[in-house]
C-alpha cells in the first residue's frame, strides 16, 4: 500500500511528468489531469477520496482556485489537502489562494526533496483530520448511545421516569400556552406479583417487556409510553381530550387483556389484564397533579374489580353529563 494518493492538475506535461515520477518514488500514487474540469471529475469519482491535490495555478479552462473552490464546497472532497502550484508567489498572491481554501502554496519549479516534503506534511494534514473526523464520529455515537442509557428503560426499553417528568412538564406547558388537550394514562398489571411467583421473574419480565411492547405500537408517534416504576407504565398523550383518552385506554386494556406470552420451559402462554387511570389536563393542573389524579383513577380501578378503564374527574358535554367524577368504562360482569 503506498504512503497516499495524490492528484496533479497542471497543463504541463513536463511539470506533471516531475512530480508524478518523484511521489511514485517516494512511495505515493498519482493521477493526472490538465483541465479544471478534469481535476474535479477525477476528485468526485475517487473512492476512497484523494488525499492530496497539486493543482497549477494556471489551466486551460480557469485557474487552480476555481478547482479549490469547486472541492471545499462539495461534502466529500472538502478535507482533501490543496497546495497551489504557481511560478510566481507574491505576499498578496499567497494570501488570496490561502483565503480560497488552498493549505499550501509552492512555487514552481519546485525541488524535488522539497516536494516529497510537502505532499507527506500535507498527507499528514488529512490523515490527522480523517482521524479527527473520526473521533468525532465516535464520540456522535457514544453520546447518544449515552443518551438513550440515560433516558430508556433497561428492561421494557420505554422512556423512563426521568425522561417521562422531564417531557410531561413540557407538555403541560405546551398545552397551557397553545390551549390544546393533554391526558395521562396510569397502567398497572394486575396480580402481577403472581406471575412472578409462579412462573418466576423471567417470565415476569418477558411480559412485562410484551406489555410494553403492545402499548407502543398501540399509541401514536407523538405519544409518550413510559417506565414509572415495577409493573406500571405511563402514557403521556398530547392533544388528546378527556374522551380520546378513554378511547385510548379502552383500546390498550383489550390490547393487553388478548396479549400471550411465552417464556422459556413454558407449555401454555401466560395471560393478563390490566388496570387503567386516566387524567385529562385541568385549567389549574400541573404534571405532577395531572400524574396524582391518573393514579387516583388507577387505585379506583384496581379497587372496582380489575381490568377496566377508570376516567379522573367530569366527562365533557354530551351524553356523559351528570355521571360520577369517577367514570368505570367498563361496567358489565365480564369486566369483573
Amino acid at each position: 500500500m503506498g504512503e497516499g494518493t495524490v492528484l496533479v492538475v497542471d497543463a504541463e506535461p513536463l511539470s506533471v511528468e516531475f512530480v508524478e515520477r518523484r511521489l511514485k518514488d517516494a512511495g505515493f500514487d498519482t493521477v493526472s489531469a490538465s483541465r479544471v474540469d478534469e481535476g474535479v471529475a477525477a476528485a468526485f469519482a475517487a473512492d476512497p477520496p484523494f488525499d492530496v491535490v497539486l493543482v497549477a495555478h494556471q489551466l486551460p479552462d480557469g485557474t487552480g482556485l476555481d478547482l479549490v473552490r469547486r472541492l471545499r464546497e462539495n461534502p466529500r472532497t472538502s478535507a482533501i489537502s490543496i497546495a497551489l502550484l504557481t511560478s510566481m508567489p507574491d505576499p498578496e498572491e499567497t494570501t488570496r489562494i490561502l483565503a480560497a481554501g488552498a493549505d499550501e502554496v509552492l512555487r514552481k519549479p519546485i525541488h524535488r526533496v522539497e516536494l516529497v516534503a510537502r505532499v507527506r506534511s500535507l498527507h499528514r494534514i488529512k490523515r490527522q483530520f480523517d482521524e479527527l473526523r473520526r473521533t468525532n464520529a465516535r464520540l456522535v455515537e457514544l453520546n447518544a448511545a449515552l443518551e438513550q442509557t440515560a433516558t430508556t428503560d433497561g428492561l421494557t426499553r420505554l422512556v423512563n421516569r426521568r425522561y417521562l417528568d422531564e417531557r410531561l412538564i413540557e407538555e403541560v406547558l405546551r398545552a397551557q400556552r397553545y390551549g390544546s388537550p393533554l391526558s395521562v394514562l396510569m397502567i398497572d398489571i394486575d396480580h402481577f406479583k403472581k406471575v412472578n411467583d409462579v412462573h418466576g421473574h423471567a417470565a415476569g419480565d418477558a411480559v412485562l417487556r410484551a406489555v410494553a411492547a403492545t402499548i407502543k405500537a398501540s399509541v401514536r408517534i407523538i405519544d409518550i409510553p413510559a417506565r414509572y416504576g415495577g409493573e406500571e407504565l405511563v402514557v403521556v398523550a398530547p392533544s388528546t381530550s378527556w374522551t380520546g383518552a378513554r378511547v385510548l385506554a379502552e383500546r390498550l386494556r383489550g390490547a393487553i387483556e388478548a396479549l400471550e406470552t411465552m417464556s422459556a420451559g413454558m407449555e401454555q402462554p401466560i395471560r393478563v389484564t390490566a388496570s387503567i387511570g386516566c387524567a385529562a389536563l385541568g385549567a389549574e393542573q400541573d404534571g405532577h397533579s395531572l400524574l396524582e389524579a391518573a393514579d387516583q383513577a388507577l387505585y379506583e380501578a384496581k379497587h372496582g374489580g380489575r381490568n377496566r378503564v377508570v376516567m379522573s374527574g367530569a366527562p365533557p358535554e354530551g351524553p356523559l353529563t351528570g355521571v360520577h367524577s369517577a367514570v368505570d368504562v367498563r361496567t358489565t360482569e365480564a369486566s369483573k
